[in-house]
C-alpha cells in the first residue's frame, strides 16, 4: 500500500503549544522533535488497547465500532470510542472521546495514536479528528504507525495562525 516503513524518523516544524494545556510550561513546544517509530512506541500494545475498547463503542447506526488508544506524555495509555447519535451530526469519534478523556484527566498530550475497527484494522481519522489531533499532539504526532498528523492534514489551521 502507501505505507511508509515503520523505522522512518519523522521531523517537522515545531509549533508553540496552545496556552493553558499540559506541556505548555515545560518547553513551549510540542513534545515530538524526532520520533523513531519502531524503537520508541509499542504499537502492538496500542493496537490491542484500541481493539479492546472498541467493544464499548455505541454504534447502533453504522455498526462500526471504533477504538482509539494513545500514549500520553506521562506514559499512560488512554482510550476512547465512537459514540453515535440519531441526529448523526452530534456523533463523536473515538479520537475526540480520547482527547476529551486526556484533557479532563490532566494526562498531557498524545505522543502516539492508534485507531482501529476492533478487529485489528487501522482506521484513518476523519478531517475533524485530524484538526483536533494536530492541535493537541502537534504535526509530528505519529498515527497508526505509518502516518503523522501533519502528513494527514497539511496546511492545518493552528493556534499560531490566529491573530495576536
Amino acid at each position: 500500500g502507501n505505507h511508509r516503513p515503520a523505522s522512518v524518523a519523522m521531523n517537522g516544524p515545531q509549533r508553540e503549544t496552545p496556552p493553558g494545556l499540559p506541556g505548555s510550561q515545560a518547553t513551549g513546544l510540542y513534545p515530538s522533535a524526532v520520533v523513531e517509530i519502531s524503537d520508541t512506541i509499542d504499537w502492538a500494545a496500542l493496537r490491542v488497547a484500541a481493539d479492546a475498547v472498541a467493544a464499548n463503542a455505541y454504534a447502533p447506526y453504522s455498526k462500526l465500532h471504533v477504538g482509539a488508544a494513545a500514549l500520553a506524555t506521562d506514559g499512560t495509555i488512554v482510550t476512547g470510542v465512537n459514540v453515535e447519535n440519531a441526529s448523526f451530526g452530534l456523533t463523536f469519534c473515538a479520537e475526540v472521546s480520547l482527547i476529551g478523556s486526556m484533557v479532563s484527566q490532566g494526562l498531557g498530550r498524545p505522543v502516539a495514536l492508534m485507531v482501529t475497527d476492533g478487529a485489528g484494522t487501522a482506521l484513518t481519522p476523519c478531517g475533524r479528528c485530524r484538526q483536533i489531533l494536530i492541535e493537541m499532539g502537534g504535526p509530528d504526532l505519529p498515527i497508526n504507525e505509518v502516518e503523522t498528523a501533519g502528513s494527514l492534514l497539511p496546511g492545518a489551521f493552528l493556534p499560531d495562525d490566529l491573530p495576536a
